[in-house]
């Protein structure tokens, strides 16, 4: 249950058992279950120590990862004298099971006082964690892969480095297999835009971030309220949402977590400051047959000179309206050379990568400084904390408000049916002056790229005190120590091999076990035609001709009424062990695939 508990405060895993109601018995209950079977499955069949003794082992092991937790001294001295027993008296039970039971109560006694005096001298007052450094050394070495190239095409846009690459020819079918990411609270309800990584060079067929870029994020004024973001696992850069209070220095595009934080917080605003410094010019160049192709396509659907806001609310409807949102679309055709162009003239289909692609493009054909950028979007609850998975990864375009000199979201992706009317949390565009004329724009007076309106929206000059909330939903999950924890990941594909490889083999054993019960069992015709089949499978299998007269003598038993002697159906017996010397003669991968695929022993 306390591993569990900690899979789900850093990882968002399940938890056996209320973590309200500190239920933990039916846990404990089906392992000591487990645990029980194993052992009777020792004894009685005499298999392997191991079988008895790995149940009851497992839980210490995973105590060594959870260090804040240490068994009852009880529980534990039961567990080791059970152990040891098991141990002492395990060469004997094997060679001489009737005298193991007498060395069995001879061993108890003096095990038991041995390890009572062993608990009395180390109290468990006095109990010291020694496994730091190995601990540390481990989680270290696993974190190398835990930290891969992750984006919004593999579902995840973590970031791990500065001067990271997104090739747009592998953008396909988006991954729909859903996992927890981080968990967020904010101090009001709607949507945010967590800002991972912004790409500034764009090549035709694909993004990057260049590393030497220094910039400080769009800083704000006073605070309304405080969001905070807890990440399932270290991540290699800091979430962002739009606006903190606080000076964003991004590296690479990114606001890199040279602390590691798996837990932090911003004070959100609404009153944004200017930019000290103007965008580079980086942010305005493409490829010249990019370039060529945009203008021309903006001198089409623009009818004239219009200003940089009506080209944002021109590029924006535009965009949306060129194709039909779908996560299922297929790639790019290896012919093409140009994504943006490619997805608004031969794609019926898209989703945000596609739209954020051709936004940023067509926003840097018409002069206005912008950048691709990937994060998540996150619908939120007011001070509700809420589970972001990998499913809300999302991609927009950014640009630069000249008037305002702030970066702004251009969202471009169409909407799904479910996200319509959701308002979102960040600072909107500045209206254009009275008189103007938005173009491509049904309702421009009341039309924002990010926000539906400023209804509700807290007075800038009224802060609010920052909110502090318990992120964990759970009295016992509160304050996590993500340095203790971050090694739990690493055992969740080792339960499912373990899960998966114990299915397989118990899979063959039955099967096995099925095959010698219908051999050995029945009327001698019933025996017989239980042999032949097996016989005649193993011999297919090994490409050898079968005997003509088991054939015969087959044929005799099921449609005739001869009664099959035990000298004949002893020819089966024959015939099968020299199948299976053939059998034991094949290379050791033919043999495992005979025993554990084929069932065959």
């Amino acid at each position: 249950y306390f591993v569990s508990s900690h899979y789900h405060r850093v990882y968002n895993w399940p938890v056996f058992g209320n973590p309200i109601a500190n239920e933990v018995s039916m846990p404990l209950i089906l392992w000591a279950a487990l645990a029980a079977i194993c052992a009777n499955w020792y004894f009685c069949r005499r298999k392997h120590i191991a079988v008895a003794i790995l149940p009851a082992v497992i839980p210490l092991l995973l105590c060594l990862v959870t260090t804040d937790r240490v068994p009852d001294p009880v529980c534990l001295y039961l567990l080791i004298l059970g152990i040891a027993v098991l141990l002492i008296t395990d060469w004997t039970r094997k060679r001489y099971p009737a005298q193991s039971i007498k060395l069995l109560f001879r061993t108890v006694l003096p095990v038991a006082v041995f390890l009572g005096v062993l608990f009395a001298w180390n109290p468990r007052e006095e109990y010291v964690n020694r496994a730091g450094t190995i601990q540390n050394e481990v989680v270290s070495w696993f974190q190398k892969f835990q930290n891969k190239t992750e984006t919004v095409v593999s579902g995840a846009p973590a970031g791990n480095t500065v001067g990271e690459k997104l090739n747009l020819r592998t953008v396909g079918p988006k991954n729909t297999l859903a996992h927890a990411v981080m968990r967020v609270t904010a101090p009001m309800g709607g949507t945010v835009y967590l800002r991972g990584r912004d790409y500034d060079l764009y090549t035709g067929i694909g993004w990057e971030a260049s590393s030497a870029r220094k910039e400080v994020f769009t800083p704000g004024g006073d605070s309304v309220g405080t969001l905070s973001i807890v990440t399932y696992g270290v991540r290699n850069i800091r979430f962002v949402p739009y606006y903190t209070t606080e000076e964003i220095n991004l590296t690479g595009g990114a606001y890199v977590n040279t602390d590691n934080l798996q837990q932090y917080s911003y004070h959100l605003t609404w009153d944004v400051q200017e930019d000290s410094v103007a965008p580079e010019s980086r942010y305005m160049d493409l490829p010249g047959d990019t370039l060529q192709w945009a203008e021309g396509l903006l001198k089409d659907i623009s009818y004239g000179t219009i200003s940089d806001t009506e080209m944002v609310y021109l590029v924006r409807d535009y965009v949306q309206g060129s194709a039909v949102y779908d996560l299922s679309t297929s790639r790019m055709d290896p012919e093409h050379t140009d994504f943006a162009q490619w997805f608004l003239e031969e794609s019926d289909t898209g989703y945000c990568v596609h739209f954020a692609t051709a936004a940023t493009v067509l926003l840097r054909a018409a002069g206005i400084p912008a950048r691709y950028v990937e994060g998540y979007m996150v619908s939120c609850s007011i001070n509700d904390p809420v589970v972001v998975s990998n499913q809300d990864a999302h991609a927009w375009a950014e640009y630069y408000d000249q008037s305002a000199k702030v970066w702004r979201v251009l969202e471009a992706t169409p909407a799904a049916p479910e996200e319509e009317n959701i308002p979102v949390l960040t600072i909107p565009v500045t209206e254009p002056a009275a008189g103007e004329e938005l173009v491509g724009t049904t309702e421009p007076e009341t039309e924002e790229v990010t926000l539906e309106s400023d209804q509700g929206k807290p007075d800038p000059g009224q802060a609010e005190e920052p909110v502090n909330q318990d992120l964990s939903g759970v009295p016992e999950l509160q304050d996590p120590d993500a340095s203790d924890f971050k090694i739990l990941e690493m055992l969740r594909p080792v339960f499912i091999s373990l899960i998966v490889l114990t299915a397989f083999l118990l899979q063959s054993r039955l099967r096995i076990r099925r095959k010698r019960m219908l051999w050995n069992q029945g009327k001698q015709n019933e025996r017989t035609m239980a042999r032949w089949r097996q016989t005649r499978f193993l011999a297919g299998v090994l490409k050898t001709e079968y005997p003509e007269d088991l054939d015969n003598l087959a044929l005799k038993a099921q449609f005739s009424q001869h009664q099959v002697s035990f000298e004949e159906l002893q020819m089966f017996e024959t015939y099968h062990n020299s199948l299976i010397i053939q059998v034991l003669h094949k290379p050791w991968y033919c043999r495992i695939i005979f025993k554990w695929i084929l069932a065959i022993d």
